[in-house]
């Protein structure tokens, strides 16, 4: 039986600690043309993650011949109630919503002969969005992808050959980063890139507003907005790209292919037949000393699109709404951006973008913007002491052609967007009127980002983001809404874990220090697989029954002393479901729960304990709602990777649990999970 999850809870955060022992992050260094964003991009895509990136010139540079690493993204959203007059299918719902997304990467890599490297990505990803990724231009989380799921999907997101070709001169060190290893090429060089990736890994590389995992998280931050560039429904495609690198100047060319059908889950492999192509040039500068770049892209697609006024045309003849999924045939669509990065200070970055298309055909791949305006600013932590925070604020102005609007207004709808309402006074009752009110999408975003910790194991990222959105789905008639997010970004790195090279540390006392934190407050968060003890017998009607269910904590917890603490926990044990004769009965079981903890320490970095306590545990079900008390008890060990950082390997049992309906359905759920706690 198939079970849905409303949230996993860092379950995919923390799988980057545990997966085998290779997981791992490569240490930042500090650009010295001013501190480097992190060059990780988010909606599947992780887009910066086959370039090339110049390091800082350092006596103590050493060139990669393989890499292992992992990151870890968990994103949580919510947004209130708002004002509209009509909401239709593909409108942003007007009740209150919450949307979470998590992602797990393995990134691995090898160099062969002179100038080639060997790049393979495992993924996984689950995401619950709001309003089924639906009702905006910009939507809120680049970290929704239109193939996801509730459930986590595996799948290869990456795997790609890079080749190098120097033209001799100066020679420049490139720094190790995601997909890229550390290496020393000539400045001047030909660069070629083949295989499945994503096509802004290459272009549009913007160092301030490209990454929904450490920067910006709304869909119109991403790159251009009206770029429609080609990918399956979770952000990858094939292809192949050549660069041409000489002195200030980059010049880049990429072929690459289409989904078979608008935002379908299946590529084209005839790429004469459909395909995307992408110029770009660049030009880096410096500006009252500091760096700096200009890019120009033009793109093309060739693919099976629908036409806005042959869609419209075909809604008259038939009586029914337009519909470009009805008058699709072999078009193209022509595409123009303009970007700009540049640093002002050495803590100080700023952004803009300006792009257009031709907007007479539906959106294919990316999202329903047609015209955009953006910019913001990225100002680093210098100033307080936190080089390695950020604070960006940044402001995008969306829009679509007047055909695309034309099709709205007619009762059309895209892949993520028509607000439309019945109107019951028109004299056929149940035809869709004409109510489309247009108006420019406004986007205003802060995020700050901040590092919570980092050492040999890695670096863990905390973010606070908040959104405004005006005119969502360019229609003045609704909104304006608000998003408040966090996130939780961890990065590891195979190399720094064995010693092969230095990695960030704040224990200056060396590997023989007690890494244990013995007293002080902490939060942790887990993942667990939960097992329910109800089963069909429990239940009249009942054809089946699922027991195993993924659940999820957050803890906050006080360490009197190295052999005694105190925690209370928010678990979400999962949603089970019992397929009965007449519908679906949905359980959602969570629980507060307070507990105290006996901890014996084995050695410096390992730790057993138990926990006993009583938890008030919340039944929400499809017929009933029951909130009860019971005891909580269980046993578990926990490894120290740093002094304030600890893994935790743990089983719970939570007594009491079930319906308490007309049956007294009631029985306990065991948990068996994995956790990171962090000392503050």
């Amino acid at each position: 039986m198939k079970i849905k999850i409303k949230h996993q809870y860092m379950y995919l955060l923390l799988a980057s600690l545990i997966t085998d022992c290779s997981l791992a992050i490569a240490e930042e260094d500090k650009n010295v043309d001013g501190p480097k964003a992190a060059i990780e991009q988010g909606n599947g895509n992780d887009q910066s993650e086959t370039g090339n990136e110049k390091a800082s010139v350092s006596e103590e540079f050493t060139p990669e011949n393989w890499q292992l690493k992992a990151q870890s993204t968990y994103i949580w959203q919510s947004k209130p109630k708002f004002n509209a007059p009509y909401t239709g299918d593909y409108s942003l719902r007007t009740g209150k919503e919450r949307g979470n997304t998590a992602t797990a990467t393995i990134y691995a890599g090898f160099k062969g002969w002179t100038g080639s490297e060997f790049f393979l990505n495992l993924e996984a990803s689950e995401s619950s969005p709001i309003s089924n990724l639906r009702g905006m231009g910009g939507l809120s989380n680049s970290e929704n992808q239109k193939g996801g799921a509730i459930e986590p999907k595996t799948y290869r997101a990456r795997y790609f050959i890079r080749q190098t070709i120097g033209l001799g001169g100066e020679t420049e060190n490139i720094e190790s980063g995601f997909n890229q290893m550390a290496s020393t090429v000539d400045k001047n060089r030909i660069v070629l890139t083949a295989g499945k990736m994503s096509i802004i890994d290459i272009f549009d590389n913007n160092k301030f507003s490209h990454d929904g995992r450490s920067q910006f998280i709304n869909w119109s931050f991403l790159t251009h907005g009206s770029y429609d560039y080609a990918a399956d429904t979770k952000g990858y495609t094939i292809g192949f790209a050549s660069e041409l690198y000489y002195q200030d100047w980059a010049f880049r060319f990429g072929r690459f292919m289409q989904p078979k059908v608008s935002n379908g889950p299946d590529l084209d492999y005839n790429m004469f037949k459909q395909y995307a192509d992408q110029i770009e040039i660049q030009h880096d500068h410096d500006l009252f000393n500091q760096p700096g770049s200009v890019k120009l892209l033009v793109f093309h697609n060739k693919a099976y699109m629908g036409s806005f006024k042959d869609a419209i045309t075909y809604g008259k003849l038939n009586s029914a709404p337009p519909d470009v999924s009805a008058v699709r045939q072999l078009s193209d669509k022509y595409g123009i951006g303009i970007a700009l990065e540049q640093n002002v200070r050495d803590d100080i970055g700023i952004f803009a973008r300006a792009n257009i298309n031709d907007g007479k055909r539906e959106t294919y791949a990316f999202t329903e913007i047609d015209k955009q305006v953006s910019g913001g600013i990225t100002i680093f932590g210098n100033k307080w002491g936190r080089p390695d925070d950020a604070f960006g604020f940044a402001i995008a102005v969306n829009g679509i052609s007047k055909d695309h609007q034309d099709y709205i207004s007619q009762g059309g709808h895209g892949a993520f967007m028509g607000d439309l309402a019945i109107n019951t006074d028109t004299p056929t009752p149940g035809v869709l009127s004409n109510i489309y009110n247009y108006s420019s999408e406004k986007v205003f975003e802060a995020y700050y980002n901040s590092q919570l910790t980092t050492g040999k194991a890695g670096t863990l990222w905390g973010a606070l983001d908040f959104q405004h959105i005006i005119n969502p789905g360019y229609n003045a008639d609704r909104g304006p809404v608000d998003y408040l997010g966090y996130r939780f970004h961890y990065e590891f790195d195979a190399q720094n874990a064995l010693g092969i090279k230095s990695a960030k540390t704040n224990d200056t006392n060396g590997p023989t220090e007690s890494y244990r934190s013995d007293s002080g407050p902490y939060m942790a968060l887990k993942v667990y697989n939960s097992h329910s003890s109800m089963d069909t017998q429990d239940f009249g009607g009942v054809d089946s029954f699922s027991n195993n269910k993924v659940g999820g904590a957050f803890t906050l917890g006080e360490k009197f002393s190295k052999n005694l603490a105190v925690e209370a926990s928010y678990d979400h044990l999962g949603r089970f479901i019992a397929h009965e004769v007449t519908q679906p009965n949905v359980i959602d079981l969570t629980a507060l729960s307070v507990n105290g903890v006996g901890i014996i320490p084995v050695s410096d970095s390992l730790d057993i304990y138990g926990k006993a306590g009583a938890n008030y545990g919340f039944t929400d079900s499809t017929n009933v709602r029951n909130h009860k008390l019971g005891a909580t008890y269980g046993l578990g060990s926990s490894y120290w990777i740093q002094k304030d950082l600890e893994i935790k390997a743990e089983w719970t049992r939570f007594n009491n649990l079930g319906t308490n309906d007309s049956n007294d359905i009631k029985g306990h759920v065991d948990t068996i999970g994995l956790g990171l706690s962090y000392h503050l």
